[in-house]
């Protein structure tokens, strides 16, 4: 099953035109890296991918929908994003930041159950970031708070995870 496409993609930010007649598609448990060098639209491709950014041309569809045809929550169901940086350093605690990709799948209220608690612990232990659990975010170092980060976003439990230089700040 087609996951992610992008066909005859362009945009621009004002008249520099970054992104032109970009196509690829990615298929169900598929990964896809994009390479290149710095200031060469990685980073724009993950935006429009994610429907954060409208493309000036082209189609992108998301399983098989036209991205533009989700409401932003329900193609936050579908898609999550692993910033390459997050300089929005609160002093949450690790399980508030990871219950924060959650969020589309609350009611009115926005309480979690214990199915979301569940969800939000497997994240965590998949991202190897369960030690970190009642910590504060802003307490932590960059390479904890990217594997919380990655928690987070496992914690949408999207089809579609894309990662902007997700390995920034981890060892290896």
């Amino acid at each position: 099953m087609r996951m992610a496409a992008l066909e005859s993609v362009s945009f621009s930010y004002g008249s520099r035109e970054v992104l032109r007649d970009v196509s690829f598609s990615v298929e169900k448990g598929e990964m896809l890296g994009v390479a290149g060098p710095n200031g060469s639209g990685k980073t724009t491709l993950i935006g429009l991918a994610s429907g954060i950014l409208k493309p000036a041309g082209g189609e992108i569809t998301i399983g098989g929908k036209p991205s533009g045809d989700y409401s932003r929550r329900d193609l936050s169901k579908e898609v999550a994003v692993v910033p390459q940086t997050d300089d929005s350093i609160f002093p949450y605690t690790v399980e508030e930041v990871v219950a924060m990709g959650r969020y589309p799948y609350l009611g009115w209220g926005g309480w979690l159950g214990e199915e979301d608690r569940m969800v939000c612990r497997r994240a965590l232990a998949l991202a190897g970031a369960e030690a970190f659990g009642g910590r504060c975010l802003d307490r932590l170092s960059a390479g904890e708070r990217q594997r919380v980060f990655i928690a987070r976003a496992l914690a949408q439990d999207p089809s579609l995870l894309l990662l902007d230089e997700a390995s920034s700040n981890l060892d290896i």
